[in-house]
């Protein structure tokens, strides 16, 4: 490699000697230039002298030894024989028309079909004998149309349609000063002057591909000479980045992008069979060099696989996932699937960033809890359902200890919430409902209140998870050994990468022992009548009756032995129980079912109001500023509703307060409904006029 002592054009590559044949510009003269760019000059006898605005810029060699010399826009071409094995010829101008005899004047050729052509290169294929090459842009007549020479019959063939495709129109308009070929089928590589871009021609389709643009711009001289038996080579290269967020393919985490040891990124052919293999270093870069020109795709894995054998399966080390793809720059796209496989490229357009995303996915916390039989009730918090053979626990029970975030839903992530629980109620988690025990319901307030969990239609997702909106329910008489409360749950991370499925289970201490399948309570002439039926007990010692006025502070006022003379009874049994002095205005009662080694549970809570007692719950009607609700006993929760139903105001009462006072001098005069929720359950309503 070296300067070249003379301005040489029209060059071609001599198979036979491994030299580069061309024309010294001004002269008459054939060059052949070596490895060290020294050039032997000889003369020919016969090649006309050029003119400055007509010099030898079109060249070739071709067929056994020939170099095929024109000049941009003439009306003949002519052919030198270079084979030294042809002592009679050897240097001397030849006609191909004729056998490569020596050519006579007038010397040269004439084209038929064409009477010249406005061309700056031509490359030679030996798959079809012909000169193949692009009109130049300037052309008035045949720009960007791709032609043939056959050298031996002079046939010049012009393509009707014109070579179009990565913006070679629109980027170049004057000419093509470079072409060559390698032994991709069918296509040829030319160079654009004015802005250097250099693009692959699919000579079947005519259809051009941008592969690259020279970083110093466009020349004006230049020239190309091909060796057809090698491949135009390139380098592959891209990044593996960290990248938490699955967005746009970067690295997403803040810090300097690293990725773990052991990847391997795998170049795969057109046949499904690896083609090279590079490692993926600690931050994130991989290389291929010496890569013939083709179609290819890149596959992330851990195995390193063996060039010409299949491609290996995408894969990653534990606890890493794939968040994307994308054959481009940094930050600009993400294609899907997220696979661990790049899309095809072609080699140079691209093919200097074949980039992926990776994660750490979460980690789901696995719970297992030992409760008091006590810590469930029959009577699950306000708003939530009885069911029937059940009792609750809500999730955000003082009793769900042994973790920091107690009896919440929580994982961790190493890039949203890296310490180990961290991610849980009121961080904006995402948790998934994966399974169900068959033991076990769940119940979870949306923000429309309370709904079933149901998985049989699949995982069911709560986004930014409230503990305090979950309850649990279990069955009656499970609660130990295989018959635990539970069910399984997963956590999808800001990626929406999700964990592996993590169980959630609860233990009581004894299994619960009754099944209340009713209780109920009735005024009889100042008396209390309890009535209450059970399908199965186990281990049951009886009921304590309990009273309250205010569903709070609870007194015993009776004990009531189980009915059943086995451990374990599956047949119903009706009980009853009189309160013969209940309390003045309300009286609330429970039952608490305690079984023979001291465990219990307590029952859904009844109320029953005194038929002498008159209650007014709003007043003044109409109101102007304050409304005071009168007649409550316990912590009623209270609203202010407009006429379509929607909740203007709410609040609850103290615990043992018997009147609440609402501000409404806000609202606009009308008629509002007043909403009361009791304890048990239950609810009255009040229509009450706003009015200044």
């Amino acid at each position: 490699m070296g300067d070249l002592p003379a301005r040489v054009n029209s060059i071609g590559y001599n198979t036979l000697d491994n030299f580069i044949w061309g024309i010294n510009v001004l002269t008459n003269q054939v060059v052949k230039i070596g490895s060290n760019a020294a050039l032997t000059t000889y003369s020919i006898p016969n090649l006309p002298a050029p003119t400055v605005s007509a010099y030898y810029n079109v060249g070739e060699v071709f067929g056994d030894g020939y170099l095929f010399i024109y000049s941009r826009l003439a009306t003949r071409y002519y052919v030198v024989d270079i084979n030294p094995a042809r002592a009679a010829t050897y240097l001397q101008l030849v006609d191909p028309t004729a056998s490569y005899v020596l050519d006579a004047a007038p010397y040269g050729n004439t084209f038929i079909g064409a009477s010249s052509l406005d061309i700056s290169d031509i490359v030679y294929s030996s798959s079809n004998g012909l000169l193949n090459g692009i009109i130049d842009a300037q052309s008035a007549t045949n720009a960007y149309r791709r032609f043939t020479i056959d050298p031996v019959t002079q046939q010049v063939t012009i393509t009707p349609t014109t070579i179009a495709g990565g913006g070679i129109q629109n980027n170049e308009n004057v000419a093509f000063g470079s072409i060559f070929i390698d032994q991709t089928p069918n296509t040829f590589y030319v160079f654009a002057n004015t802005l250097g871009g250099f693009y692959k021609v699919n000579m079947t389709t005519n259809a051009a591909t941008l592969v690259s643009t020279a970083p110093t711009g466009g020349a004006n001289n230049n020239d190309g000479a091909s060796c057809p038996n090698t491949l135009l080579v390139t380098s592959i290269s891209g990044t593996v980045f960290h990248d938490p967020d699955a967005g746009n393919v970067n690295n997403s985490t803040g810090n300097p992008n690293a990725v773990p040891s052991g990847l391997y990124a795998n170049l795969i052919g057109t046949d499904g069979n690896v083609v090279a293999v590079a490692p993926v270093n600690s931050s994130g870069f991989y290389g291929f060099d010496g890569i013939p020109a083709g179609d290819y795709h890149v596959v992330l894995s851990m195995t390193n696989g063996t060039p010409g054998t299949a491609a290996p399966l995408p894969s990653l080390p534990a606890g890493w996932a794939n968040t994307g793809e994308f054959n481009g720059p940094e930050n600009t796209g993400n294609t899907s699937p997220a696979d661990g496989i790049s899309q095809v490229f072609t080699v140079g357009l691209n093919s200097t960033e074949i980039n992926f995303g990776i994660q750490q996915p979460p980690v789901a916390d696995l719970k297992t809890y030992l409760v008091p039989n006590a810590a469930f009730s029959s009577t699950p918090p306000a708003g939530y359902p009885a069911l029937s053979g059940y009792q609750s626990i809500p999730a955000s029970s003082a009793n769900l200890t042994g973790y920091p975030t107690g009896g919440s839903l929580s994982g961790s992530d190493p890039e949203d919430c890296a310490s180990a629980g961290t991610c849980n109620t009121g961080t904006g988690t995402t948790f998934n409902i994966e399974s169900i025990n068959g033991s076990t319901e769940l119940y979870y307030d949306f923000g429309s209140g309370p709904v079933r969990v149901d998985v049989t239609g699949g995982p069911v997702s709560i986004p930014n998870f409230d503990v305090t909106k979950l309850v649990i329910y279990g069955a009656t008489g499970s609660g130990t050994g295989s018959n635990s409360i539970g069910f399984t749950y997963s956590m999808t991370d800001n990626a929406g990468a999700t964990s592996s499925a993590a169980v959630y289970s609860i233990e009581t201490e004894s299994p619960m022992p009754v099944t209340l399948i009713s209780f109920n309570i009735r005024q009889e002439g100042g008396i209390a009548s309890l009535q209450w039926a059970t399908s199965s007990e186990e281990n049951s010692k009886g009921f304590e009756i309990e009273r309250s006025a205010n569903a709070s502070a609870w007194t015993r006022i009776g004990f009531v032995p189980s009915l059943s003379r086995e451990a374990v009874s599956s047949s119903r049994l009706d009980y009853n129980f009189t309160d013969s002095t209940p309390l003045g205005r309300r009286s609330y009662y429970r039952l608490k079912m305690v079984d023979l080694d001291g465990k219990y549970t307590y029952s859904q809570i009844r109320v029953v109001t005194s038929e002498n007692s008159t209650i007014t719950y709003a007043y003044p009607n109409p109101a102007a500023d304050e409304l005071t609700i009168d007649g409550l006993n316990g912590s009623e929760e209270i609203k202010v509703l407009d006429i379509s139903g929607r909740t203007l105001i709410e609040g609850r009462n103290s615990d043992g307060k018997n009147k609440k006072t609402l501000n409404i001098r806000p609202l606009p005069n009308g008629t509002y409904l007043i909403k009361i929720q009791m304890p048990d359950g239950s609810s009255v309503s009040q229509k009450v006029i706003k009015k200044k």
